[in-house]
């Protein structure tokens, strides 16, 4: 078959004076008839194709590697697959789905010098359930059991009273409690419970927080550290580092927005029942002044935490968190106080291998208490039946609450007494 110059030709009058710089063309001959078609792609353009293969390929690797990120963004990919990087606790699901799916069993088991105390938090939607022994050598174990719904609390405390202890906090009160704790003060305790049993208020309350802290991180002048050296599953790997400083101002102004948050949410409540947070967190704030400002180096292998070091400048210890991995990275965690003494281990904590039951192992050291405390986590929820005769807290009067505290006192006597 013929092709005429005038279907190839391209260009201008004379474009056929270097035949040989012509596009590539095929001259179709028996190629139909063998299934083949006659157009052949120019090199130019599976070079180009290959580039941008190439190009692509790079960059979603790139992407994955957090290697066009900012420091600042670098940091926080590692945070979440290091927090994401945990084992399954049942099918498909880690500690952090479950817990996040609001139906779970949290199991804890603490020895905290010499007292033993063992306990499950429960919750499924609107319900929440806590149940637990106290363990004191020389006395009687002291059990208790309390439940929210969405209308009361309920609470039982077999060493004091047989009695059920029920507050209802949808409901108007009239009895002693509003004399006690003022009608606004009341009005905080409904308003914290029903909180408590809402998992958008408490999402709500949790969001806020973070952007309290996220808001201050994006100000921090983030830098380039030195390579070092840590133990990360079983190896010792050279890992990435990043500095930067948190001022003594940025800090109180994170302590000061949670705070905010806190008294939002909760504040109302606490004062009306006379725990003295405030102060609590007057000295805190006392604290942090003290310190001045805060040195912290973060060091990431492969986009996960190896270490957090931080110092402060008002002071002559060190902290260094080690994230040591084996199956996942936040299997194995030491934290390491260095002071003029030398290094010394504050908290171990321990998870438990992929496939096993249970949760983390905590090894508490810090010269002043000696803490072990064990956490486990199930998607299984099985609340626990509560019985007795109720007593209506809300509307009980004062003389009612007379008679129940001197009951209270005799058994706790005369339990003593045997």
């Amino acid at each position: 078959m013929i092709i005429s110059k005038s279907k190839l030709f391209y260009g201008k009058p004379g474009g056929w004076q270097h035949m040989d710089k012509r596009p590539d063309v095929m001259i179709e001959k028996d190629t139909k008839a063998k299934g083949v078609s006659g157009k052949k792609v120019p090199k130019r353009a599976i070079w180009m194709i290959g580039g941008v293969a190439v190009a692509v390929i790079v960059l979603a690797i790139g992407i994955c590697n957090g290697a066009f990120l900012s420091r600042r963004n670098k940091i926080l990919l590692a945070t979440r697959n290091t927090l994401k990087d945990m084992p399954q606790v049942v099918q498909n699901m880690t500690a952090a789905d479950i817990i996040a799916s609001g139906k779970y069993t949290i199991g804890v088991k603490a020895d905290i010098n010499g007292k033993d105390f063992d306990g499950t938090f429960k919750r499924e939607d609107t319900q929440l359930q806590a149940m637990g022994t106290f363990s004191i050598s020389g006395s009687e174990d002291i059990e208790f059991l309390a439940s929210l719904d969405e209308e009361q609390l309920s609470t039982s405390i077999p060493v004091l009273t047989d009695d059920l202890l029920v507050y209802n906090y949808r409901e108007e009160k009239d009895g002693y409690i509003v004399d006690l704790l003022g009608a606004d003060g009341v009005a905080a305790i409904d308003a914290a419970l029903r909180e408590l049993t809402s998992k958008e208020e408490q999402n709500r309350a949790a969001q806020e927080i973070l952007s309290v802290i996220y808001d201050e991180y994006k100000t921090l002048d983030i830098k380039k550290a030195e390579k070092e050296e840590f133990i990360v599953d079983g190896s010792v790997r050279k890992c990435n580092g990043y500095e930067f400083t948190v001022t003594e101002d940025e800090l109180l102004q994170v302590m000061d927005g949670v705070k905010e948050v806190y008294d939002a949410y909760y504040g109302g409540a606490a004062d009306a029942l006379k725990l003295k947070l405030g102060d609590d967190f007057s000295q805190l704030r006392d604290r942090a002044c003290s310190m001045g400002d805060i040195n912290v180096k973060v060091y990431v292998y492969q986009n996960k935490l190896a270490a957090v070091v931080a110092e402060a400048e008002n002071s002559d210890t060190a902290f260094r968190l080690l994230f040591k991995g084996g199956e996942y990275r936040m299997q194995n965690l030491e934290l390491l106080a260095e002071d003029l003494e030398g290094e010394h281990s504050m908290l171990e904590l321990t998870g438990k291998a992929a496939g096993e039951e249970g949760g983390y192992e905590f090894l508490i050291d810090n010269g002043e208490h000696d803490i072990n405390l064990v956490i486990s986590i199930s998607g299984e929820v099985q609340f626990e039946k509560m019985s007795g005769d109720r007593i209506d807290v809300g509307n009980m009067s004062e003389a009612d609450l007379r008679k129940f505290i001197l009951r209270t006192v005799g058994t706790i006597i005369t339990s003593h007494i045997r």
